[in-house]
């Protein structure tokens, strides 16, 4: 293989996602960073002790935007390095909140991002 393997991580602003990017980028892959808060992510990677930032692209993807917003950013992500090799689809969030302290709407926010925004990435990015 000519070059190393390019990888999507969603969701690397904070905890797993931020981590996993650290530890892809320290083994010389390439890696295309995506989050709800663009300016989050670039604070959080001007902070940190990335060697080679050449490797590294962002992208704003908010996974409960729609399928049509995820496609197109997906397929700005593709024009990066020519395809996706890995997706690593971990956006998600977690509400404090019982079902009867918060209502169904924070529950409809949670399954929009956790199940339906998770589906919508998988279907626009990898099947034909």
């Amino acid at each position: 293989m000519c070059c190393r393997p390019y990888r999507v991580t969603i969701g690397t602003s904070s905890g797993f996602g931020k981590r996993l990017m650290l530890s892809i980028l320290a083994r010389g892959d390439r890696v295309i960073a995506s989050a709800r808060s663009l300016e989050k992510l670039e604070t959080m990677i001007s902070s940190s002790s990335i060697q080679d930032r050449n490797r590294l692209r962002t992208l704003h993807l908010d996974v409960s935007e729609g399928e049509e917003k995820i496609k197109a950013q997906i397929d700005l992500a593709v024009t990066f390095w020519g395809q996706i090799d890995v997706l690593v689809n971990n956006a998600g969030i977690g509400l404090a909140s019982l079902v009867e302290e918060g209502g169904s709407k924070i529950l409809r926010k949670q399954f929009e991002t956790n199940v339906f925004g998770v589906l919508d990435v998988r279907l626009q990015s990898s099947l034909p």
